[in-house]
């Protein structure tokens, strides 16, 4: 991750990270997770965001 004072560094490198990690495929265990986050759009009063991304509805066996 990236710590730095310059807001547009950041949301730049915010958006690189997020964009890498929507829609994500993964294969655990012969099932197939797709992962998904809800974006939040960076603001300079916000100093940390977490984005917390689901494998979603059908693979419930890997939600843990």
């Amino acid at each position: 991750m990236l710590k730095t004072d310059d807001f547009e560094e950041a949301s730049k490198k915010f958006k690189e990270i997020y964009n890498a990690l929507q829609h994500l495929s993964v294969n655990i265990n012969v099932i197939n997770a797709v992962f998904r986050g809800g974006h939040i759009k960076p603001t300079e009063s916000i100093r940390f965001i977490t984005v917390v991304f689901d494998a979603g509805d059908k693979t419930p066996e890997i939600k843990n």
